[in-house]
Formats: C-alpha cells, sequence, structure tokens
C-alpha cells in the first residue's frame, strides 16, 4: 500500500522545498498542503478538491499523480456501488396544465373587453323602457 501523504512530504523533502514556496509555486494553502502530506484529507473541502490539490501538488514535486490519486481512490472514496444506493427519490408531483403566458394574457385581455362592452350597452340604454 503505497503512502500518500509520506510520499509528497519526502518528495519535497528531497528537493528541499518548504511548504511556503511550494504554496506560492502551486497556488494552494498551506494548509491544504499540509494535510494532503498528513493525510488529513477531510480537512480538505470535498473530494473532488482533493485529487485536484493532489495532482497540482504531485506533479509539482515531481511525483506520479496518477499512482497517488489512484490510491486516494481506492482507500477513501465510496465504492460507485455503494453511492447507487443512497440515491433518493423524490415524491412526484402533480402537474396542473397552464396555458402559456402569451395565450393566459389574451383570454384575460377577451374577458376584460366582454365585460367592458357589457357594462357600455347596458349604461347605453340609458333607462328607456320598451
Amino acid at each position: 500500500m503505497l503512502e500518500i501523504g509520506p510520499t509528497l512530504r519526502e518528495a519535497r523533502i528531497r528537493r528541499r522545498l518548504d511548504i511556503a514556496r511550494c504554496e506560492a509555486e502551486t497556488r494552494i494553502r498551506a494548509r491544504y498542503l499540509r494535510a494532503l502530506e498528513e493525510e488529513h484529507f477531510d480537512s480538505i473541502p470535498a473530494p473532488v478538491y482533493v485529487k485536484s490539490f493532489m495532482k497540482s501538488y504531485a506533479e509539482f514535486l515531481g511525483v506520479d499523480a496518477q499512482l497517488l490519486i489512484d490510491e486516494y481512490s481506492s482507500r477513501f472514496e465510496p465504492e460507485p456501488e455503494a453511492v447507487r444506493h443512497e440515491v433518493r427519490r423524490l415524491p412526484r408531483r402533480r402537474v396542473r396544465a397552464r396555458l402559456p403566458g402569451g395565450q393566459l394574457t389574451l383570454v384575460a385581455l377577451g374577458g376584460v373587453v366582454a365585460v367592458s362592452l357589457l357594462v357600455w350597452i347596458g349604461a347605453g340604454d340609458g333607462g328607456r323602457t320598451a
């Protein structure tokens, strides 16, 4: 089993680099570089960041990045089968048929015109009796 953290730390020490220099060169915060070297992966926001930081840091140090990422994936990421079982189905919602916005506006406008015509015709009668 390959040790990810010690591999990175030893490569850094072999190249006589301190964490501050690595931070400046890789643009990865020193606390995340330390977390990689100490294998405190839970202090890095998400697995995608762990792998991205690990790849950049390993390439900077001249270490086989893919080998480290594969080791991380095999030891710390859940199996795809386990992830598939965690998928939760959301309850179905009833969907009402709706008129598109343009048609709804035309129907409302037609109603206003119809009511206006009825009021106008009623007011135009002027109280005449037959």
